[in-house]
């Protein structure tokens, strides 16, 4: 919990079916496993990789070292 207290973030309440995810990972396989994997990605994250896709000059210097290929 201590590890969370800098980051900027929001909780959000989503009721009964609209919460899939937590709807998924109450539910078991008839294994024992999870059906789902949960991954968070902070909002500056999606906001620079999205700024990446619209700059030409940014394209070009991944595309000579081959980066996201």
């Amino acid at each position: 919990m201590a590890k969370l207290m800098g980051l900027d973030y929001t909780i959000q309440y989503k009721k009964g079916r609209d919460n899939v995810v937590a709807d998924a990972l109450s539910r078991c396989m008839e294994n024992g496993e999870t059906t789902a994997i949960m991954e968070a990605i902070p909002e500056w994250y999606q906001e620079v990789a999205s700024s990446y896709e619209s700059n030409e000059s940014v394209k070009e210097i991944f595309r000579a070292t081959g980066v996201g290929s």
